[in-house]
């Protein structure tokens, strides 16, 4: 029988499966069809051959510009990851961690250069009382201007770190001896005369003095300070003790 002669009818049978996957398989093949995202991934290699080479490189390098970016960011995180692993959050001193890098790098500098190294321990004289009659607020405000004002009165090469509650340390590069007593001197005269903000009081220290002997660690160091501070605190206070 042929077929083709014969008249069109309208059935209202369902279409065999078969013919389903028969035009399912013919959208996948269509070039402009939207049944397959296949068709449009055989499509792009040749869309991208037909751009200006100008085109594709400005592309590449875009890309690239952006994945150095990237790498950029991250590297800038991490370094503030690692400060911030350093640093005291509250007077932004550095933290006994910090103190330790400190002073490796500063000893490895004075080892090469001969300069000295001394380290001043000092605390906070009556805190319990200022915490007692201001509160503890006013407490954590007194402890972050003492910090801001010794390090504006510091030189550059020195570091402040906070060791404990109102406990802190010096790092001073490059002085000795009386040259470090008088330079610890200065600084506790500097903190007596500016009086805390919001407040009616000044704060004064009682600090400890020691100049690092050949070989002496950190921990070394910072024990024969304190115990300079010690004497300093039991001489009457407000005083710097040399070790």
């Amino acid at each position: 029988m042929n077929h083709a002669s014969q008249p069109l009818t309208h059935t209202n049978r369902h279409a065999s499966p078969r013919l389903h996957r028969r035009h399912f398989a013919s959208a996948r093949m269509m070039p402009h069809g939207v049944a397959e995202s296949a068709c449009t991934a055989r499509v792009a290699p040749q869309t991208l051959a037909a751009l200006p080479a100008t085109v594709v490189r400005d592309a590449g390098m875009l890309e690239l510009l952006a994945a150095e970016m990237r790498i950029a960011d991250l590297e800038k995180e991490l370094q503030e990851a690692r400060a911030m692993a350093c640093t005291d959050p509250l007077t932004h001193a550095v933290n006994r961690r910090g103190l330790e890098n400190a002073f490796q790098r500063e000893l490895a500098r004075a080892e090469r250069s001969g300069e000295a190294l001394s380290v001043v321990v000092f605390d906070v004289d009556n805190f319990k009382r200022v915490n007692d009659e201001h509160g503890h607020s006013l407490g954590d405000r007194a402890l972050q201007h003492l910090v801001s004002v010794l390090r504006e009165a510091m030189r550059p090469t020195d570091v402040i770190g906070r060791i404990g509650g109102e406990e802190f340390a010096l790092l001073l590069v490059g002085v000795q001896g009386e040259e470090a007593l008088a330079a610890m001197t200065r600084l506790q005269g500097t903190l007596a005369a500016q009086p805390v903000p919001e407040a009616d009081f000044s704060l004064t220290v009682s600090a400890g003095v020691a100049t690092r002997v050949a070989n002496e660690s950190l921990d070394a160091l910072l024990a024969r300070a304190d115990t300079a501070a010690y004497v300093a605190k039991r001489s009457g206070k407000n005083c710097v003790v040399r070790a």
